[in-house]
């Protein structure tokens, strides 16, 4: 996954509106697992989720599939088909991380209905 034709490191900077669906405020206590690396959900819809890390740049990751829970109503979706589709540095330094705080921005890919089905549970439910 080469995100790096779209990665947007200007910080502050506005972009245009590329979503299709609504994105929901995730509750805290939701993550995206993948690649062995654990991050909040920051918000989530339909089409996609973002999440927010301390690390390096994700220009070269290859990152296909995530797990999505939620801790606190025991919600799990398993093996979530996602691209990254844009990186934004959302703090250079903050007493924190060391390293910069940088937001991602995932596009699913193909869901099951299952997969479907559970998402939109999560979002009625808990957004």
């Amino acid at each position: 996954m080469d995100v790096g034709k779209v990665t947007r490191m200007d910080v502050g900077k506005k972009f245009p509106e590329r979503r299709r669906e609504k994105r929901f405020k995730a509750p805290d206590g939701t993550f995206a697992i993948g690649d062995e690396s654990l991050a909040p959900v920051k918000d989530i819809s339909m089409g996609g989720l973002s999440v927010e890390y301390c690390g390096m740049d994700a220009k070269n990751a290859s990152l296909s599939k995530l797990d999505i829970f939620y801790a606190s109503n025991e919600f799990f979706l398993e093996g979530v088909s996602a691209q990254i589709m844009s990186e934004v540095v959302v703090l250079k330094e903050s007493f924190l991380c060391n390293a910069v705080l940088r937001r991602l921005g995932f596009k699913f890919g193909r869901l099951s209905q299952t997969q479907k089905e559970h998402i939109n549970n999560f979002i009625q439910r808990y957004t």
